[in-house]
């Protein structure tokens, strides 16, 4: 069966048929007007059929040539074993690259933990045998403190109601089976400091339930973000609870279900008297038909590993690895790769807490809060908070000593792994190797010190938020605490220094307009604040679904601001004009943008348009018509002084266009450039006129290459001295890139 029958197999799959894209090796992006892509010998390279609600896709296997596959939304529950001989990756989400796409569809074979895992452990897992149901459920009850989380747990799970019980400090882990399935309750406490702890236990594929509190106000959007920032769009049950000291209490229904997708039901309920609980049993079994993890196969060595870590002593709050690997190999799982992947696995499950950090390996542990009561004796110590948040490590064992009776024992050959943990998660930061710190601590007022902020010459941005966790602005501090300048730090901001450039900025969080701001200054202030803005994207990263916005304030009026994605699309669109109605004044885009950040910068994060601004234009006239160019060396060329004026591209010729092309490329081996530039340049020169021989050129590729070209010779341009012979030498290539680009776009194929 050749690649197009199986293409009219998907067609009649799906009821449309199929737009074939360009036949072209070069393609390395998705064409989002294609829906299937070939090389020369006809045979698919790359398949789109994402939303289609397909559930059977074992005719793909005669595709042995995909680069390129999006799977995404559809209803595809078991992933066929061929797909993973293709040697190419297999990812949850889409990287715009190659890979197979599978995001949002209900898989049970693999789960999606074991996909996120990567392709080794895909392997893993279907070399694993017969596989078994997991038949379990995570429900993780949030709310603010005293909101009666506890109480509500132990009334689903039938037992009494106590009215002085206490409160929740980390996480408190209940176990019930309801209609067969194994389902785990997780209490979350709601005191704001522990939320940094928190994040590393909340997931998406569970059940939530959210516990207001009927006899005071509470912010329900706070949590809801709150869960969509680590649950993704998991299901979510509201509770309006004491409805028996407040029974008129309720919150606005139709606006939270029109905002928030995932809420499935409210239930008003009182734990004391039992009113409501049998309406919110109900609808937690219904919940469970939308939690796809119930469903989820493990193998059954895997599963028998996963059932023996659950039913160890109840004094055993961790073992040693070798104790882990002992299981593993008693299951016959021998090969140590596979024994991590089962360890990361059930780490992502919840079902033991272990890393494969060398620093972090030896210790797999049971019980998270034997972790999270560890770190919240920590974050309470008398002395911490009294030197604000400088924790001297001399005092762990008596921080650490077991008291009550609720204590967990930390013996002292575990005291480093606490430590090593609170670093992983990013809690704290090694000041010397006797102290840490823990920024949730630093002091309050904002020191003085001296920064010109009113100068025109500094770089602004700032990162708004729908949702602002408490924990981002602590791990910022945390990942870039070797800059930190003369210990200017506090709790909601800090001043940073590049050792290595010349630039100076200071980062401030405001939690109440969940904003924060960003001001740098410096000749190298550019580069400095891509390493912070860096910083906060894989800090973003981290969360399941974060609403974030990021702003330029426009250099005369700092309070107004221009959303970055929106300057993005004005410079796509190659508009250089951006007008602020408030204030009635236009600005440059390429302005705004290249004072916080190269050009070069924006093309590596994947966009596909030239930054002409770069070019220095305002001193040039390039006028594109018939034969309205030089034939000859680039700096004798028609260009004079003046203002930019592209006009009549639609004259060109694609012969005309491939000699202006050859000019180029020679006058490119003698512009005295450095050899590799101008090697990479020519290289995207060749393709470009290959694609000029065909009869139907690929126009992406070549619009990709011409960007390419100029975006190449923008980065030479920025190194050169504006004094030398060879800064007019690029601008007058620039210029004729430029030129290229345009006429290119007027040629009529």
């Amino acid at each position: 069966m050749s690649d197009l029958d199986v293409i009219k197999k998907i067609e009649n799959l799906i009821g449309e048929p199929l737009t074939p894209g360009p036949a072209d090796s070069d393609i390395t992006y998705w064409d989002q007007q294609n829906t299937f892509l070939l090389n020369s010998q006809q045979q698919v390279t790359g398949l789109n059929i994402r939303s289609n609600g397909i559930s059977d896709i074992s005719v793909l296997e005669a595709l042995t040539n995909l680069t390129r596959l999006d799977l995404s939304h559809n209803q595809i529950s078991e992933l066929p074993e061929c797909l993973v001989n293709l040697n190419i990756p297999i990812l949850w989400k889409n990287n715009y690259r190659n890979g197979i796409f599978l995001e949002n569809n209900p898989l049970e074979e693999p789960p999606p933990e074991i996909i996120d895992l990567g392709n080794e452990a895909i392997k893993a897992y279907f070399n694993g045998g017969e596989r078994k149901a997991i038949n379990e459920i995570k429900i993780i009850l949030v709310g603010d403190g005293s909101s009666g989380k506890t109480s509500l747990s132990k009334v689903l799970r039938g037992e009494d109601f106590d009215e002085h019980e206490n409160q929740t400090h980390g996480i408190n882990i209940y176990k019930k089976e309801i209609a067969g399935v194994s389902v785990n309750y997780w209490d979350f406490g709601g005191q704001e400091m522990m939320h940094s702890t928190h994040q590393f236990f909340l997931s998406s594929r569970s059940l939530y339930v959210l516990v207001l509190d009927g006899r005071k106000e509470e912010d329900a959007e706070y949590w809801l973000k709150y869960i969509e920032s680590f649950g993704g769009n998991s299901p979510v049950l509201i509770v309006l609870n004491k409805i028996d000291q407040h029974p008129s209490f309720d919150v606005n229904r139709k606006f939270l279900q029109e905002k928030y997708s995932g809420i499935h039901g409210f239930y008003k309920l009182s734990c004391q008297n039992k009113e409501g609980i049998g309406q919110l049993k109900n609808g937690i079994q219904e919940a469970f038909k939308k939690v796809p993890l119930i469903r989820s196969k493990l193998p059954k060595t895997w599963f028998e590993v996963k059932s023996q870590l659950e039913n160890m002593p109840l004094n055993k709050n961790f073992i040693n690895y070798q104790a882990f690997r002992d299981l593993c190999e008693q299951q016959q799982i021998k090969d140590s790769a596979t024994q991590d992947i089962l360890s990361r696995y059930l780490n992502d499950l919840g079902v033991i807490i272990h890393f494969t950090d060398p620093k972090l390996i030896s210790i797999p542990v049971l019980k998270p809060r034997w972790i999270t009561q560890a770190i919240y004796k920590i974050i309470n110590f008398k002395s911490v908070a009294e030197a604000h948040g400088i924790f001297n490590l001399t005092h762990l064992s008596s921080v650490l000593a077991t008291i009550t009776e609720h204590d967990f024992d930390y013996p002292r050959e575990t005291h480093s792994y606490i430590i090593e943990l609170m670093l992983k998660f990013e809690i704290c930061y090694q000041v010397d190797n006797d102290t840490i710190l823990i920024p949730d601590l630093l002091e309050i007022q904002e020191p003085d010190f001296e920064f010109d902020n009113e100068s025109s010459e500094i770089l602004r941005f700032r990162i708004r938020y729908d949702f602002l966790p408490l924990s981002i602005m602590p791990r910022f501090i945390v990942r870039l605490h070797h800059d930190i300048k003369n210990h200017f730090r506090w709790r909601t901001g800090v001043i940073l220094e590049d050792k290595n450039l010349d630039a100076l900025a200071i980062v401030k969080v405001d939690y109440k307009d969940k904003l924060i701001n960003i001001v740098v200054s410096g000749t190298q202030k550019r580069d400095y604040f891509a390493t912070i803005r860096k910083t906060f994207t894989d800090i973003h990263d981290s969360f399941e679904k974060l609403g974030v916005v990021e702003l330029v304030p426009l250099p005369d009026n700092p309070n107004q601001e221009v959303k970055y994605k929106a300057l993005l699309g004005f410079e796509k669109a190659r508009k250089d004009d951006y007008f602020d109605g408030e204030s009635g004044l236009n600005y440059s885009v390429s302005t705004l943008l290249n004072g916080i950040e190269k050009p070069e910068s924006r093309r590596k994060e994947g966009d596909t348009y030239i930054y002409a601004q770069e070019v220095n234009m305002s001193k040039r006239t390039i006028e594109i018509g018939q034969g309205n160019y030089n034939e000859g060396s680039i700096t004798n060329s028609n260009v004079s002084a003046g203002d930019i004026n592209i006009q009549n591209n639609q004259g060109m010729g694609k012969a005309e266009f491939l000699q202006l092309l050859q000019t180029f490329k020679q006058d490119l081996s003698k512009s005295g450039l450095p050899d590799d530039t101008v090697e990479e340049v020519i290289s995207d020169i060749d393709v470009v006129e290959k694609q000029l021989q065909k009869l139907e050129p690929n126009k992406s590729t070549v619009s990709r290459r011409l960007e390419s070209i100029n975006g190449v010779l923008e980065d030479a341009n920025s190194t050169i001295d504006t004094a030398t012979k060879g800064y007019d030498t690029v601008n007058n290539l620039l210029a004729l890139g430029a030129k290229l680009v345009a006429g290119f776009a007027g040629i009529d194929f």
